[in-house]
């Protein structure tokens, strides 16, 4: 799958910017919002477009996706993840354009791979034995990673457009690795992988044409 979009990435960008180079067009979105745990998200991304028509545009595109996020055990543990997307997207106006604000709407789709991921350690006692010997450490690293779509409605005002975005898919992965210390320097140690479910972010979009 990821091989496929890859492809067409490829294939679309060639496509565009050599054999139909008067009807293509390169885009620059800007986005700000809020993921499923209300944190913040924001992104960059650039798009190259074949128009079709006015009312379908074919592209692709990539970028880079930041996220603030807290520890899934410890909400005092703070950091961020950034993510890279590789999409495909279709784009167009809904009403025929007479000039000045003209509804549009876009659907992307495509894979986000983890760049930087979200890391915390900390290290605690056993609250229930009280064994002064034992002592706790873990290490998570939380990310996104995997398929998502994003469809968005908007408005277009000559070479901007002003949208809403709902970015729906991604999987919500955290890496673990607990270890057990012991007071005569023995390690217990232990890690897994886990998918806390699907993420979703609501974003304002701010998108750029040349």
């Amino acid at each position: 799958m990821k091989t496929k979009l890859l492809s067409l990435f490829f294939c679309l960008f060639i496509l565009g910017g050599v054999s139909y180079a008067q009807e293509t067009s390169f885009l620059i979105d800007m986005s700000a919002g809020m993921n499923q745990s209300h944190n913040a998200s924001m992104s960059l991304r650039g798009l190259v477009s074949y128009c079709i028509n006015e009312h379908v545009a074919l592209g692709a595109g990539t970028g880079i996706w930041y996220n603030y996020r807290e520890s899934s055990e410890y909400q005092v543990y703070s950091d961020f993840s950034l993510e890279l997307p590789v999409f495909v997207n279709v784009r167009g106006n809904i009403l025929k354009n007479k000039g000045g604000v003209t509804p549009y709407y876009s659907v992307s789709a495509g894979l986000l791979s983890p760049i930087k991921r979200a890391k915390y350690e900390y290290s605690y006692r056993d609250g229930e034995t009280n064994d002064p010997n034992v002592y706790f450490f873990t290490r998570q690293n939380e990310y996104y990673k995997g398929f998502f779509v994003a469809p968005e409605l908007g408005v277009v005002l000559n070479d901007m457009s002003f949208g809403v975005e709902f970015m729906y898919g991604p999987d919500n992965c955290i890496d673990t690795k607990e270890e057990v210390h012991y007071t005569d320097y023995s390690v217990f140690s232990d890690s897994t992988s886990e998918i806390n479910g699907k993420s979703y972010v609501i974003s304002l979009k701010c998108t750029i044409g040349f």
